[in-house]
């Protein structure tokens, strides 16, 4: 169960979601979302095929990862700072207007 909760939580850092909503989707109980499943596909290297389906590939730097959770300490990806997470998660809050301004303002040079 520890290692559960891990992943869980490295899970729920990386997309910046509440704890419960990884473990709904570990236990099947819940289906992310289109759009998320994309992001998930996108930064996990694989496709919706792999991910959802359990076929075709993973791409090349995940191939090693066949028999590893997400969360172990061998794991390819990086995780997101607090202050990352903190900055999507009040983004998402935002209306699209306001996520184009944030947008243009960060972007600004």
């Amino acid at each position: 169960m520890p290692a559960d909760r891990g992943r869980v939580t490295a899970v729920a850092n990386i997309f910046a979601v509440a704890r419960e909503t990884p473990r709904l989707w570990f236990l099947g109980k819940v289906m992310p979302e289109i759009p998320r499943l994309i992001e998930i596909v996108d930064t996990f290297g694989t496709t919706l095929d792999w991910l959802v389906l359990g076929r075709g590939e993973v791409s090349a730097p995940y191939k090693g990862l066949k028999n590893q959770r997400v969360g172990e300490e061998k794991a390819v990806y990086e995780t997101l700072s607090a202050q990352e997470r903190a900055v999507i998660a009040a983004m998402r809050e935002l209306s699209e207007k306001r996520r184009a301004g944030l947008l243009a303002l960060l972007t600004e040079r």
